[in-house]
């Protein structure tokens, strides 16, 4: 936030241009301001809220300090409410996305400068609140999705005390599978996998001679994960899904992680496929 006194603003991106008339110059387009800039005695004095609205900012005045305050415009991407719990989530959209955002909590605020999300509606952020460490109490369940396409789409989640809003570590998804599943070959029986050293054949339904015959071109050697990731939440618990792929538009079941809260953080607490 930006708090200014004086009556006049010219930012970095803002230029002035004296001819028979003054013109504010944004960008290289020029900004329609009602009352024009004007030269007082060497200085030039533009409305400050035409100026900053035209640079993509939210301008207040607060006549009991004499203040003028530029923020950031922000859109509240979504909002979630469970008996006297609310929480609300804002964002800043750059080129089309939402990069850094400010969400609130009951009387709390916090600002997460960093995090990603697609500006795309249909995938837009979701908040829950959940019971996830059957303490009693709920925490609060941020998920973002931060990349979609055909066959692809990417979510990280974020998991807060409901209480101090500070947030509770998450093991990674990646991390945890690097450990858990060894991917074995795709045959025409099916893919070969290997969970907690348990080996596993997988039916992929791809008839026989289709495989054999095109098998070079379409099909992968070895069965594949991370394209998507996606979160849930049932009966109380966090699960991390993963559907397994054996070519770019052929996938058969998921692999599923269930998180348990254990030693201050959520981690993986076992992995297992679902057809």
């Amino acid at each position: 936030m930006l708090i200014l006194s004086a009556a006049v603003l010219v930012g970095t991106t803002t230029t002035v241009i004296a001819e028979r008339h003054i013109r504010l110059i944004v960008n290289g387009a020029e900004a329609k301001t009602g009352k024009g800039p004007v030269l007082d005695n060497g200085s030039v004095m533009i409305p400050i809220r035409s100026a900053a609205e035209s640079l993509g900012k939210d301008v207040q005045w607060n006549g009991r300090t004499s203040e003028v305050s530029i923020t950031d415009k922000e859109d509240r991407l979504t909002q979630y409410s469970k008996g006297n719990q609310k929480a609300v989530l804002w964002g800043t959209k750059v080129n089309g996305d939402y990069w850094g955002m400010r969400m609130t909590f009951g009387n709390m605020a916090r600002k997460f400068p960093f995090w990603y999300n697609v500006g795309n509606p249909s995938y837009a952020p979701r908040i829950m609140l959940e019971d996830l460490n059957k303490d009693g109490k709920n925490e609060l369940l941020v998920i973002l999705t931060t990349g979609y396409g055909t066959g692809t789409k990417l979510e990280e989640a974020h998991i807060f005390d409901s209480e101090t809003f500070s947030e509770i570590p998450l093991e990674d998804w990646q991390t945890y599978a690097l450990k858990h599943v060894v991917p074995g070959k795709v045959t025409a029986e099916g893919a070969h996998i290997q969970i907690d050293h348990a080996d596993r054949l997988i039916p992929h339904g791809i008839p026989a001679e289709d495989f054999e015959s095109n098998g070079a071109q379409w099909w992968y050697d070895r069965p594949a994960y991370g394209q998507v990731i996606q979160y849930e939440v049932r009966q109380g618990t966090l699960y991390a899904v993963l559907p397994l792929w054996f070519s770019p538009a052929n996938s058969a079941g998921q692999l599923e992680i269930r998180f348990a809260f254990q030693d201050g953080f959520y981690q993986g607490e076992r992995i297992g496929y679902k057809a």
